[in-house]
């Protein structure tokens, strides 16, 4: 699901520190729970409701140090 990889130069006393790349996950996560959302139904005659989402820009990353996440 997540790509991880190693930060270089992060260690500490023999355990090091992980990256994931957490991105697609998070577009697919976004667009699934955003797509066609009811924002305002009718309140003062407005109505409001998105219909897909055409773009997620950005980082997304987990860090874990120690087999924790960070």
């Amino acid at each position: 699901m997540f790509r991880r990889r190693s930060i270089p130069g992060y260690e500490c006393r023999g355990r090091s520190w992980s990256e994931s790349d957490c991105l697609e996950w998070s577009r697919n996560l976004l667009s699934k729970l955003l797509a066609n959302l009811t924002l305002l139904d009718g309140e003062g005659n407005l109505f409001i409701r998105t219909r897909n989402i055409e773009k997620v820009e950005g980082e997304a990353y987990v860090n874990i140090h120690k087999g924790k996440i960070m």
